[in-house]
């Protein structure tokens, strides 16, 4: 029986649809250039491609699609994935060093899969410089490097990510002068390379929208900085970005009620932050997320 079983499951793994496989080997994730396995969540290549084409629609009444836009990002996506695939594959991404490596974080991030504000964005809310954010400076980069690839292709299936997009909460209040310093110097924080490689995860590689920053509770001197880097910004990127201190009027009129803020950000909720990897390696409830190709 048990032989029978795993020539199957061989079976499978070789030449099983993407769903077959996601069911018979749901906790290893193969980050390799065939694109044939559980990286895909359970989706396909068609999945991917039809992310990317959401993702470069005109934010207008035609939702004309931008190719040159939406090619240069998907490639600036497979170069980075190639030049990287060592790192990424070897040993396969599992759950067990995923759940770790989150336990290991603290709590800083605040986010999960269904999270949306008041008017349908993906909601991403997090402690800027806490103590438990801090902590990561210290792990091995490569866990660090392998754990946010991870966490950035979960949302590639996640449709309001790139159509209305995401909207995200900085809350300031433990960033000071010298942390700063020290993190811009190359005296704290990440090593060079890994910042490089966060950087290019978190901007101009996944098909995702960033649709506004609310900074909040910051410094004075914070607050001066970015004014004058705002002086650098287009008119579009300047409309989004939403410095507020202390007074959050407008963050709860517009993204999220005072209640429903992290209790550590001044809320009354008790974020749960197993949630969102729970959401990941629950296949049914995965599957429930699918993006379905668009009729066009």
């Amino acid at each position: 029986m048990g032989e029978r079983v795993a020539v199957e499951q061989a079976r499978i793994r070789e030449e099983g649809t993407p769903e077959e496989q996601w069911k018979a080997d749901p906790v290893v994730y193969d980050f390799g250039r065939e694109c044939r396995r559980a990286y895909l969540f359970g989706h396909t290549v068609e999945d991917m491609l039809n992310a990317y084409l959401r993702w470069g629609r005109k934010e207008d009444d035609r939702g004309v699609t931008n190719v040159d836009k939406t090619f240069t990002r998907l490639q600036t996506y497979a170069e980075f994935m190639w030049e990287n695939e060592r790192e990424a594959t070897e040993p396969p991404i599992s759950e067990e060093e995923i759940r770790e490596t989150q336990r290991e974080m603290g709590n800083s991030w605040y986010s999960h899969l269904n999270l949306r504000d008041k008017q349908g964005h993906v909601l991403m809310m997090v402690q800027m410089g806490n103590e438990d954010r801090m902590n990561t400076f210290d792990m091995e980069p490569s866990r660090v490097f392998r754990y946010m690839l991870f966490v950035f292709h979960a949302w590639i299936f996640v449709p309001a990510c790139q159509e209305p997009g995401i909207r995200f909460i900085a809350d300031m209040t433990h960033v000071t002068f010298r942390k700063s310093v020290a993190h811009i110097t190359g005296g704290g924080g990440w090593p060079k390379e890994l910042k490089k490689k966060i950087g290019k995860i978190t901007q101009g590689m996944f098909p995702s929208r960033l649709k506004g920053s609310y900074i909040i509770n910051q410094a004075f001197w914070m607050s001066m900085l970015i004014k004058f880097a705002k002086l650098f910004m287009s008119a579009k990127i300047k409309s989004r970005v939403h410095v507020l201190g202390s007074k959050h009027a407008q963050l709860h009129e517009e993204v999220i009620d005072q209640k429903d803020l992290p209790v550590e950000m001044g809320g009354e909720t008790k974020f749960e932050h197993d949630r969102y990897m729970d959401q990941v390696f629950l296949k049914e409830e995965w599957r429930s997320l699918k993006a379905e190709p668009d009729d066009d």
